[in-house]
Protein backbone atom coordinates (compact mmCIF):
# COMPACT_ATOMS: atom_id res chain seq x y z
CA UNK A 1 0.00 0.00 0.00
CA UNK A 2 2.67 2.25 0.91
CA UNK A 3 4.17 1.86 -3.21
CA UNK A 4 0.80 3.21 -4.74
CA UNK A 5 0.91 6.34 -2.14
CA UNK A 6 5.10 6.79 -3.23
CA UNK A 7 3.57 6.03 -7.36
CA UNK A 8 1.01 8.53 -7.26
CA UNK A 9 3.62 11.42 -7.40
CA UNK A 10 4.82 10.11 -11.04
CA UNK A 11 1.02 11.12 -12.40
CA UNK A 12 1.85 14.66 -11.76
CA UNK A 13 5.20 14.20 -13.90
CA UNK A 14 3.91 12.44 -16.80
CA UNK A 15 1.42 15.20 -18.55
CA UNK A 16 0.99 14.75 -22.38
CA UNK A 17 0.24 11.02 -22.54
CA UNK A 18 -1.86 9.08 -20.22
CA UNK A 19 -0.50 6.51 -17.76
CA UNK A 20 -2.10 3.34 -16.32
CA UNK A 21 0.00 2.60 -13.25
CA UNK A 22 -0.51 -1.12 -12.31
CA UNK A 23 1.13 -1.60 -8.96
CA UNK A 24 4.96 -1.93 -10.98
CA UNK A 25 4.23 -2.59 -14.30
CA UNK A 26 3.10 1.13 -15.71
CA UNK A 27 2.04 1.99 -19.10
CA UNK A 28 2.33 5.45 -20.99
CA UNK A 29 -0.18 5.62 -23.81
CA UNK A 30 -1.49 8.15 -26.18
CA UNK A 31 -3.19 8.73 -29.13
CA UNK A 32 -2.84 10.65 -32.35
CA UNK A 33 -3.20 9.95 -36.14
CA UNK A 34 0.29 11.09 -36.66
CA UNK A 35 2.58 8.60 -35.93
CA UNK A 36 5.23 11.34 -35.71
CA UNK A 37 3.15 12.57 -32.89
CA UNK A 38 2.76 9.90 -30.78
CA UNK A 39 6.46 9.00 -31.33
CA UNK A 40 7.57 12.39 -29.87
CA UNK A 41 4.93 12.23 -27.60
CA UNK A 42 5.57 8.80 -25.79
CA UNK A 43 9.46 8.99 -26.19
CA UNK A 44 9.06 12.21 -24.03
CA UNK A 45 7.36 11.00 -21.52
CA UNK A 46 9.04 7.54 -21.10
CA UNK A 47 12.43 9.97 -20.30
CA UNK A 48 10.55 11.74 -17.92
CA UNK A 49 8.93 8.74 -16.47
CA UNK A 50 12.24 6.82 -16.16
CA UNK A 51 14.05 10.64 -14.83
CA UNK A 52 11.35 10.41 -11.87
CA UNK A 53 12.33 6.69 -11.05
CA UNK A 54 16.19 7.04 -10.93
CA UNK A 55 15.65 10.42 -8.82
CA UNK A 56 13.15 8.77 -6.07
CA UNK A 57 16.02 5.36 -5.94
CA UNK A 58 14.14 2.93 -8.51
CA UNK A 59 15.76 0.74 -11.42
CA UNK A 60 14.88 0.83 -14.47
CA UNK A 61 15.04 -1.49 -16.90
CA UNK A 62 15.04 0.36 -20.26
CA UNK A 63 15.49 -3.46 -22.33
CA UNK A 64 12.02 -4.47 -21.30
CA UNK A 65 10.12 -0.82 -22.41
CA UNK A 66 8.13 -2.06 -25.53
CA UNK A 67 5.91 -1.06 -27.23
CA UNK A 68 2.74 -1.71 -29.22
CA UNK A 69 1.11 0.45 -32.29
CA UNK A 70 -2.52 0.02 -32.99
CA UNK A 71 -3.42 0.18 -37.05
CA UNK A 72 -0.66 -0.36 -40.23
CA UNK A 73 2.17 2.57 -40.59
CA UNK A 74 5.65 3.07 -41.72
CA UNK A 75 7.20 5.19 -39.26
CA UNK A 76 10.04 3.76 -37.87
CA UNK A 77 9.40 4.49 -33.60
CA UNK A 78 12.41 5.78 -31.66
CA UNK A 79 11.15 3.06 -29.25
CA UNK A 80 10.77 -0.96 -30.01
CA UNK A 81 7.69 -1.64 -31.16
CA UNK A 82 6.46 -5.30 -31.60
CA UNK A 83 3.64 -7.07 -33.33
CA UNK A 84 1.83 -8.31 -29.76
CA UNK A 85 2.16 -7.34 -26.53
CA UNK A 86 1.13 -9.56 -23.44
CA UNK A 87 -0.26 -7.09 -20.71
CA UNK A 88 -2.22 -8.11 -17.19
CA UNK A 89 -1.93 -11.73 -18.42
CA UNK A 90 -3.35 -11.28 -21.94
CA UNK A 91 -2.08 -11.10 -25.65
CA UNK A 92 -2.69 -8.10 -27.42
CA UNK A 93 -1.73 -7.48 -30.96
CA UNK A 94 -1.63 -4.38 -33.42
CA UNK A 95 -5.10 -5.62 -35.27
CA UNK A 96 -7.08 -6.04 -31.98
CA UNK A 97 -7.36 -9.63 -32.84
CA UNK A 98 -7.05 -12.11 -29.77
CA UNK A 99 -6.85 -15.30 -31.52
CA UNK A 100 -3.14 -15.29 -30.35
CA UNK A 101 -4.37 -15.14 -26.62
CA UNK A 102 -7.44 -17.62 -26.82
CA UNK A 103 -5.11 -20.23 -28.62
CA UNK A 104 -2.63 -19.66 -25.85
CA UNK A 105 -5.41 -20.26 -23.35
CA UNK A 106 -6.72 -22.99 -24.50
CA UNK A 107 -3.45 -24.71 -24.69
CA UNK A 108 -2.76 -24.33 -21.13
CA UNK A 109 -6.08 -25.33 -20.53
CA UNK A 110 -5.76 -28.32 -22.43
CA UNK A 111 -2.13 -29.00 -20.65
CA UNK A 112 -3.91 -28.61 -17.31
CA UNK A 113 -6.90 -30.55 -18.21
CA UNK A 114 -4.47 -33.48 -19.57
CA UNK A 115 -2.12 -33.41 -16.32
CA UNK A 116 -5.43 -34.18 -14.12
CA UNK A 117 -6.47 -37.03 -16.47
CA UNK A 118 -3.24 -38.21 -15.88
CA UNK A 119 -3.30 -37.97 -12.47
CA UNK A 120 -6.59 -39.64 -12.06
CA UNK A 121 -5.34 -42.68 -14.20
CA UNK A 122 -2.55 -43.03 -12.07
CA UNK A 123 -4.86 -42.38 -8.85
CA UNK A 124 -8.46 -43.47 -9.74
CA UNK A 125 -9.88 -43.14 -6.47
CA UNK A 126 -9.33 -38.93 -6.17
CA UNK A 127 -12.64 -37.97 -5.81
CA UNK A 128 -11.92 -34.45 -7.24
CA UNK A 129 -11.24 -35.69 -10.66
CA UNK A 130 -14.39 -38.09 -11.01
CA UNK A 131 -15.65 -35.61 -13.44
CA UNK A 132 -15.93 -36.19 -17.05
CA UNK A 133 -14.70 -34.60 -20.22
CA UNK A 134 -18.23 -32.94 -21.29
CA UNK A 135 -18.41 -31.61 -17.48
CA UNK A 136 -14.65 -30.19 -17.83
CA UNK A 137 -15.71 -28.50 -21.10
CA UNK A 138 -19.06 -27.40 -20.17
CA UNK A 139 -17.15 -25.36 -17.59
CA UNK A 140 -14.67 -24.24 -19.96
CA UNK A 141 -17.27 -22.48 -22.33
CA UNK A 142 -18.97 -20.93 -18.85
CA UNK A 143 -15.28 -19.29 -17.99
CA UNK A 144 -14.69 -18.14 -21.31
Amino acid sequence: MLFNFFINDLFFHVKTAKLNAHVDDPQIYYSHGDPATVDACVSHNVKVANHWYHENGMLVNESKHQGLVLGDTDHSFSFPVKDTLEIFGMEIDNKLDFSGHISNLCKKINNQFNVMLRFRKSNPGAPCLSFTKREFYRILTIVL
